[in-house]
């Protein structure tokens, strides 16, 4: 059988086993969920890419991407599955890289109140829907349910609750 698959995602991948092995009992003591968050920490986003043209909230850059080396673009579905595997894994480096990745996700949040995967409200120029684009011509970027649902479960992770004001 021949499988085709369009890009690898070596940092999602990681997040969501690192996450559900967290669930599962793993930790920081764990030498292999140590050496995990390690990675983690070192692929994380330092550097401001594209996406602080719209950001209006002072943050620090932060957050992760879906593959290998891709430090400037950041997404906010990556950043939230890593963020709630880093915090459940635990320690002084893997806690303060997910509280930037948070604040970093807060920073991302849309007008409407939702997010987006790589930018922060860039949707309102329906002309560009015209274009054609390998991804269903989806060359926007708004809100979406499963970004948005990602996101609200990383923050109840990091102890937020629905008082809060964001």
């Amino acid at each position: 059988m021949i499988r085709i698959q369009p890009c690898f995602s070596p940092i999602w991948d990681t997040g969501i086993a690192a996450y559900a092995l967290t669930e599962a009992g793993l930790d920081q003591h764990s030498p292999a969920m140590k050496k995990c968050a390690d990675w983690l920490v070192a692929k994380e986003c330092r550097e401001a890419g594209d996406w602080a043209a719209n950001v209006k909230l002072p943050v620090a850059p932060s957050g992760w991407y879906f593959e290998f080396n891709n430090s400037y673009y950041p997404d906010v579905d990556d950043t939230a599955m890593v963020a709630m595997a880093l915090k459940c894994i635990g320690g002084e480096k893997a806690n303060a890289a997910a509280a930037r990745g948070v604040d970093w996700v807060l920073a991302m949040q849309n007008a409407d109140g939702g997010w987006a995967a790589f930018d922060r409200d860039a949707h309102n120029r329906p002309i560009l829907e015209h274009v054609p684009f390998a991804d269903h011509n989806a060359i926007q970027d708004p809100s979406c349910p499963d970004i948005t649902g990602r996101t609200l479960e990383c923050l109840g992770r990091h102890g937020f609750t629905p008082d809060h004001p964001q």
